[in-house]
């Protein structure tokens, strides 16, 4: 069973709201929304509001993915995010495609286009054409460098 993104979204709607967020031992208002930057990516932004004196906190910023996701988990119904960074494998991708439905359009392409590149990738790792290479540095000394 594949799970459904929320955030299969139309441009302006990107949020997921709840009133039962643990804020120690009180309840709170949250939200989580994507921000999405274009070239640079889509983070998840989380933001509480204090039950104590009604005011909102700052928002909390994940890091950039490709594609960043809010979902409801099925199993306690709380609120999660996932996401596919830049350097996932061709797995980690199939896996999230697999794994996710209600993706914008979008989203699909830019991992698909992903997943096209890193299959080229594998490929030339699997024939022996790239190769990674691992070496011991001499230390540097900084003093000496600066003169």
């Amino acid at each position: 069973m594949k799970i459904q993104a929320l955030n299969a979204y139309d441009e302006t709607s990107t949020e997921a709201k709840t009133d039962e967020y643990p804020y120690g031992f009180l309840r709170c208002s949250a939200k989580w929304w994507i921000e999405d930057k274009g070239k640079k990516g889509q983070r998840v932004i989380f933001q509480t509001v204090n039950p104590k004196t009604n005011r909102v906190n700052a928002p909390k910023k994940s890091t950039y993915n490709l594609v960043s996701i809010i979902y409801r988990n099925p199993e306690n119904n709380h609120f999660e995010v996932a996401g596919v960074h830049q350097y996932a494998s061709s797995e980690e991708i199939e896996k999230f495609l697999n794994t996710y439905e209600g993706l914008r359009e979008k989203d699909v392409e830019t991992l698909n286009k992903h997943l096209k590149i890193q299959k080229v990738i594998d490929a030339k790792f699997a024939s022996g054409e790239l190769k990674f290479t691992i070496k011991v540095s001499e230390p540097v000394s900084l003093s000496a460098m600066m003169g």
